[in-house]
Protein backbone atom coordinates (compact mmCIF):
# COMPACT_ATOMS: atom_id res chain seq x y z
CA UNK A 1 0.00 0.00 0.00
CA UNK A 2 2.74 2.79 0.82
CA UNK A 3 5.72 0.98 -0.95
CA UNK A 4 4.22 1.35 -4.79
CA UNK A 5 3.40 4.84 -4.52
CA UNK A 6 5.31 6.53 -2.01
CA UNK A 7 3.61 10.16 -2.64
CA UNK A 8 0.72 8.92 -1.48
CA UNK A 9 0.43 7.38 1.99
CA UNK A 10 -2.22 6.43 3.87
CA UNK A 11 -2.42 6.80 7.61
CA UNK A 12 -1.04 3.50 9.79
CA UNK A 13 -4.32 2.97 11.28
CA UNK A 14 -6.02 2.64 8.16
CA UNK A 15 -3.42 1.18 6.67
CA UNK A 16 -3.64 -1.79 9.44
CA UNK A 17 -7.09 -1.70 9.66
CA UNK A 18 -7.68 -2.15 5.86
CA UNK A 19 -5.13 -5.69 6.25
CA UNK A 20 -7.26 -6.58 8.96
CA UNK A 21 -10.32 -7.07 7.01
CA UNK A 22 -8.07 -8.22 3.68
CA UNK A 23 -6.53 -11.01 6.06
CA UNK A 24 -9.76 -11.92 8.45
CA UNK A 25 -13.24 -10.69 7.31
CA UNK A 26 -14.89 -13.46 9.13
CA UNK A 27 -13.58 -11.34 12.32
CA UNK A 28 -14.44 -7.90 11.30
CA UNK A 29 -18.13 -7.56 12.24
CA UNK A 30 -19.43 -4.04 13.32
CA UNK A 31 -18.34 -3.51 16.70
CA UNK A 32 -19.63 -3.13 20.31
CA UNK A 33 -17.47 -0.99 22.13
CA UNK A 34 -14.15 -2.29 24.19
CA UNK A 35 -12.74 0.13 26.13
CA UNK A 36 -9.15 0.63 25.82
CA UNK A 37 -8.22 -0.69 29.07
CA UNK A 38 -10.01 -3.93 28.24
CA UNK A 39 -8.00 -3.92 24.93
CA UNK A 40 -4.34 -3.19 27.24
CA UNK A 41 -5.34 -6.37 28.98
CA UNK A 42 -5.95 -8.47 26.44
CA UNK A 43 -2.50 -7.51 24.78
CA UNK A 44 -0.92 -7.55 27.76
CA UNK A 45 1.14 -4.11 26.62
CA UNK A 46 2.68 -1.44 28.35
CA UNK A 47 0.32 2.06 27.95
CA UNK A 48 3.05 3.42 25.85
CA UNK A 49 2.42 0.59 23.32
CA UNK A 50 -1.26 0.75 23.35
CA UNK A 51 -0.60 3.87 20.80
CA UNK A 52 1.47 2.11 18.67
CA UNK A 53 0.12 -1.15 17.80
CA UNK A 54 -3.57 0.95 17.08
CA UNK A 55 -1.38 2.63 14.24
CA UNK A 56 -1.09 6.05 16.83
CA UNK A 57 1.61 7.56 18.50
CA UNK A 58 2.43 6.86 22.70
CA UNK A 59 0.62 9.18 23.95
CA UNK A 60 -2.80 8.11 22.73
CA UNK A 61 -2.69 5.45 25.37
CA UNK A 62 -2.57 7.22 28.12
CA UNK A 63 -5.25 10.07 26.54
CA UNK A 64 -7.88 6.68 26.03
CA UNK A 65 -7.26 5.67 29.41
CA UNK A 66 -7.68 8.99 31.23
CA UNK A 67 -11.31 10.05 28.86
CA UNK A 68 -12.72 6.42 30.20
CA UNK A 69 -12.10 6.87 33.34
CA UNK A 70 -13.95 10.17 33.90
CA UNK A 71 -10.69 12.92 33.17
CA UNK A 72 -12.51 14.62 29.70
CA UNK A 73 -10.02 17.69 30.42
CA UNK A 74 -6.67 15.42 29.94
CA UNK A 75 -8.04 12.58 27.71
CA UNK A 76 -9.36 11.68 24.62
CA UNK A 77 -11.92 10.13 23.40
CA UNK A 78 -11.04 6.87 20.44
CA UNK A 79 -11.92 7.88 17.05
CA UNK A 80 -14.77 5.41 14.97
CA UNK A 81 -11.91 4.04 12.89
CA UNK A 82 -10.17 3.02 16.54
CA UNK A 83 -12.69 1.83 18.36
CA UNK A 84 -13.06 -0.36 14.53
CA UNK A 85 -9.65 -1.44 14.67
CA UNK A 86 -9.51 -2.00 19.01
CA UNK A 87 -12.09 -4.62 18.50
CA UNK A 88 -10.21 -6.30 16.04
CA UNK A 89 -7.48 -6.53 17.80
CA UNK A 90 -9.36 -7.45 21.30
CA UNK A 91 -11.09 -10.57 18.79
CA UNK A 92 -7.72 -12.04 17.27
CA UNK A 93 -6.55 -11.78 21.21
CA UNK A 94 -9.32 -13.91 22.15
CA UNK A 95 -8.41 -16.26 18.77
CA UNK A 96 -5.46 -16.59 19.79
CA UNK A 97 -4.07 -14.77 17.15
CA UNK A 98 -2.18 -11.82 18.67
CA UNK A 99 1.10 -12.36 17.36
CA UNK A 100 -0.62 -12.40 14.02
CA UNK A 101 -1.44 -8.81 14.87
CA UNK A 102 1.35 -7.87 16.06
CA UNK A 103 3.03 -9.49 13.10
CA UNK A 104 1.30 -7.45 10.64
CA UNK A 105 1.32 -4.10 12.76
CA UNK A 106 5.23 -4.13 12.26
CA UNK A 107 5.03 -5.19 8.39
CA UNK A 108 3.41 -2.16 8.51
CA UNK A 109 6.18 0.02 10.24
CA UNK A 110 8.74 -1.82 7.97
CA UNK A 111 6.86 -0.93 4.95
CA UNK A 112 7.08 2.57 5.87
CA UNK A 113 10.78 2.97 6.96
CA UNK A 114 10.17 2.82 10.45
CA UNK A 115 11.38 -0.56 11.52
CA UNK A 116 9.78 -2.10 14.49
CA UNK A 117 7.55 0.07 15.63
CA UNK A 118 7.47 -0.50 19.22
CA UNK A 119 11.36 0.09 19.43
CA UNK A 120 10.57 3.37 16.85
CA UNK A 121 8.42 4.86 19.32
CA UNK A 122 6.91 6.74 16.93
CA UNK A 123 4.59 6.71 13.21
CA UNK A 124 5.85 9.72 12.22
CA UNK A 125 9.10 9.66 10.21
CA UNK A 126 12.30 11.83 10.15
CA UNK A 127 11.10 14.06 7.50
CA UNK A 128 7.46 14.25 9.50
CA UNK A 129 9.46 14.97 12.66
CA UNK A 130 11.37 18.05 11.06
CA UNK A 131 8.46 19.41 9.64
CA UNK A 132 6.12 19.60 12.44
CA UNK A 133 9.40 21.15 14.18
CA UNK A 134 9.50 23.52 11.11
CA UNK A 135 5.83 24.32 11.83
CA UNK A 136 5.48 24.50 15.28
CA UNK A 137 8.98 27.18 14.93
CA UNK A 138 6.88 29.63 12.00
CA UNK A 139 4.15 29.86 14.28
CA UNK A 140 6.09 30.44 17.51
CA UNK A 141 8.11 32.91 15.72
CA UNK A 142 4.69 34.56 14.13
CA UNK A 143 3.76 35.00 17.85
CA UNK A 144 6.80 36.30 19.28
CA UNK A 145 7.38 39.20 16.48
CA UNK A 146 3.62 40.33 17.72
CA UNK A 147 4.97 41.32 20.89
CA UNK A 148 7.48 43.37 22.37
CA UNK A 149 10.89 41.80 21.78
CA UNK A 150 14.78 43.29 22.45
CA UNK A 151 16.50 43.98 18.85
CA UNK A 152 18.60 41.64 18.83
CA UNK A 153 15.44 38.73 19.70
CA UNK A 154 13.65 40.10 17.37
CA UNK A 155 16.14 40.02 14.82
CA UNK A 156 16.61 36.00 15.29
CA UNK A 157 13.15 35.86 15.39
CA UNK A 158 12.38 37.37 12.42
CA UNK A 159 14.69 35.11 10.51
CA UNK A 160 13.44 32.38 12.11
CA UNK A 161 10.12 33.05 10.75
CA UNK A 162 11.76 33.86 7.12
CA UNK A 163 13.60 30.58 6.76
CA UNK A 164 10.52 28.34 8.38
CA UNK A 165 8.42 29.71 6.31
CA UNK A 166 10.65 29.24 2.93
CA UNK A 167 11.11 25.61 4.41
CA UNK A 168 7.40 24.89 4.47
CA UNK A 169 7.06 26.36 0.75
CA UNK A 170 9.91 24.28 -0.74
CA UNK A 171 8.32 21.15 1.35
CA UNK A 172 5.03 21.75 -0.44
CA UNK A 173 6.58 22.24 -3.84
CA UNK A 174 8.26 18.86 -3.75
CA UNK A 175 5.58 16.79 -2.79
CA UNK A 176 4.15 18.53 -6.50
CA UNK A 177 7.93 17.60 -8.16
CA UNK A 178 7.77 13.90 -6.69
CA UNK A 179 4.40 13.71 -7.94
CA UNK A 180 5.33 15.07 -11.47
CA UNK A 181 8.90 13.22 -11.09
CA UNK A 182 6.66 9.88 -10.70
CA UNK A 183 4.19 10.89 -13.91
CA UNK A 184 7.08 11.24 -16.09
CA UNK A 185 9.14 8.26 -15.17
CA UNK A 186 5.85 6.25 -16.17
CA UNK A 187 5.24 8.20 -19.01
CA UNK A 188 9.05 7.59 -20.21
CA UNK A 189 8.83 3.30 -19.53
CA UNK A 190 5.57 3.69 -22.08
CA UNK A 191 7.54 5.21 -24.70
CA UNK A 192 10.22 2.72 -24.71
CA UNK A 193 7.78 0.09 -24.30
CA UNK A 194 5.79 1.32 -27.16
CA UNK A 195 9.05 2.06 -29.12
CA UNK A 196 8.33 5.34 -29.53
CA UNK A 197 10.27 8.25 -31.77
CA UNK A 198 13.25 8.33 -30.19
CA UNK A 199 13.22 12.29 -29.97
CA UNK A 200 9.93 12.23 -28.20
CA UNK A 201 11.44 9.58 -25.35
CA UNK A 202 14.60 12.14 -25.29
CA UNK A 203 12.08 15.30 -24.52
CA UNK A 204 10.35 13.41 -21.57
CA UNK A 205 14.11 12.28 -20.71
CA UNK A 206 14.80 15.94 -20.27
CA UNK A 207 11.90 17.44 -18.49
CA UNK A 208 12.93 14.14 -15.90
CA UNK A 209 16.37 15.26 -15.48
CA UNK A 210 15.60 18.86 -15.05
CA UNK A 211 13.12 17.69 -12.33
CA UNK A 212 15.33 15.48 -10.79
CA UNK A 213 18.00 18.71 -10.56
CA UNK A 214 15.45 20.84 -9.08
CA UNK A 215 14.29 18.45 -6.31
CA UNK A 216 18.19 18.27 -5.72
CA UNK A 217 18.75 21.89 -4.94
CA UNK A 218 15.23 21.82 -3.02
CA UNK A 219 17.24 19.08 -0.80
CA UNK A 220 20.16 20.87 -0.57
CA UNK A 221 18.27 24.53 0.28
CA UNK A 222 16.17 22.45 3.10
CA UNK A 223 19.12 20.85 4.29
CA UNK A 224 20.74 24.27 4.62
CA UNK A 225 17.67 25.81 6.62
CA UNK A 226 17.53 23.17 8.94
CA UNK A 227 21.49 23.80 9.99
CA UNK A 228 20.88 27.32 10.21
CA UNK A 229 17.59 26.91 12.52
CA UNK A 230 19.57 24.55 14.34
CA UNK A 231 21.93 27.35 15.05
CA UNK A 232 19.57 29.92 15.67
CA UNK A 233 17.31 27.77 18.10
CA UNK A 234 21.10 27.38 19.98
CA UNK A 235 21.72 30.63 20.76
CA UNK A 236 18.45 31.21 21.96
CA UNK A 237 18.95 28.81 24.53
Amino acid sequence: MTNKNKTSVVPPDVEILIRLWDRYPSLMPLPPVVTATELRESLDVQMRELGLLLGKEEISGHRWIKYESGDRSNGQNQTPLTRRLSLCIYLMCHANLSNKYLNLTNEVSQLRGLGNILESGSWKTKDDRIKLRIKRLFNKSAKDLAGNLPDNMRTIAQELHDISNEWLQLADQKISHNKLIDRLTAQSKLLLKRNSPIEVYEGVIEKLNSHNKELVDMNSRMARIEYRVNELTKKKK
